[in-house]
């Protein structure tokens, strides 16, 4: 699961390396004095007014590097806003209060209680990273698929258990997920950069997602929950959804499943932008 930092909250790109160096420098600093900024808030209303503040700030930041580096298309603009304040408050060390609207609670619930392991899969949705949070919340310590070699819990001080992507990766997930434990990946990837994917269409583009972490799921019996999370009618929203029950055992159904999932994730995000 990969997140950009709040040095990318502001920046220019400079005409030479020492330049965009500086800028990095400079937009570090400031992204920590917005994340301190935001303890005049209390706690439990934070992530709130984070969403607020990101819907006037959205307009403001489009043609920024900030939104250059974050060009993901499965996040609207003011996802991706939301997304650097909320990395604004852990380079501050800011603490907040996890409040927001889950839907299909239900079914991570009926998962985590099953006794197997479970794969929670979700695309470059930025703000999908709360599910560690969400978890955490709930006294779980999943495992993240992760280039970062510490990935904080957002808004605890906490730090998850990660594992960098691999050759091998999915022999370490096997086994995790034998073990019982939850394995959290960003699964969409980027045609350039990976052989084995599957490409289909949504409403912002078209988007390429390894199936592998399915097949891994089916082999060890494992759990699967879908995920993303984004602004949604001005709050913030965590979707969770399952595979069908016809598709247990069948990698290719539940990709087929996920690629739906994430198709109507897009058009709310389309509409969003």
């Amino acid at each position: 699961m990969l997140a950009a930092g709040s040095e990318h909250l502001i920046g220019l790109v400079g005409p030479d390396i020492g330049t965009i160096r500086l800028n990095r420098k400079i937009s570090a600093t400031a992204g920590r004095l917005v994340g301190l900024g935001m303890r005049i808030v209390p706690g439990r209303y934070r992530l709130g007014a984070a969403v607020h503040l990101a819907g006037v700030l959205a307009p403001a930041l489009r043609r920024t590097w900030a939104f250059g580096k974050l060009r993901f298309p499965l996040n609207s603009e003011r996802d991706l806003c939301v997304h650097l304040l909320i990395r604004c408050m852990i380079a501050s060390g800011t603490p907040f209060d996890l409040r927001l609207r889950v839907e299909g609670a239900d079914l991570l619930d009926a998962a985590l209680a099953s006794g197997r392991g479970t794969v929670i899969v979700a695309p470059h949705a930025l703000l999908s990273l709360l599910i560690l949070r969400y978890l955490h919340d709930r006294g779980h310590s999943p495992l993240a698929v992760a280039n970062a070699g510490r990935m904080e819990v957002a808004g605890t001080g906490a730090f998850a258990d990660t594992v960098p992507p691999s050759p091998n990766i999915m022999r370490v997930v096997a086994r995790r997920l034998r073990e019982g434990a939850i394995v959290c990946a960003m699964i969409d990837r980027v045609a350039a950069t990976v052989r084995r994917t599957t490409r289909f269409e949504t409403a912002v583009g078209d988007v390429r997602i390894s199936e592998a972490i399915f097949r891994v799921a089916v082999r060890t019996d494992a759990m699967v929950i879908f995920t993303a999370a984004r602004v949604d009618r001005g709050r913030l929203c965590l979707v969770l959804a399952a595979p069908q029950p016809g598709s247990e055992g069948s990698a290719d159904a539940i990709a087929g499943e996920f690629i739906g999932f994430l198709q109507a994730h897009a058009v709310a995000v389309a509409g969003a932008s």
